[in-house]
């Protein structure tokens, strides 16, 4: 996952933003990607029925708080 261009630039956003190491940013792109795919198949699978904001939200409530647990020394 970490080979495309495009999530090696996220990392590098993360880490300048965050001030966290590249690692744990890693960690939490591919932490939030696997929450978002819980959600999708939650969806497709009709067990769950969320708008584009609430999932927004969501996504936006977890990175912080994996983001607050890594500097916090948690991840």
């Amino acid at each position: 996952m970490m080979d495309f261009e495009s999530n090696q630039k996220i990392v590098a956003k993360m880490t300048e933003r965050y001030d966290l190491e590249s690692e744990i940013c890693k960690d939490i792109l591919l932490r939030s990607c696997l929450f978002l795919i819980g959600i999708g198949t939650m969806i497709c699978v009709n067990h769950m029925d969320f708008n584009d904001e609430q999932i927004a939200e969501m996504m936006k409530q977890t990175v912080s708080d994996m983001v607050q647990g890594a500097k916090r020394g948690g991840l």
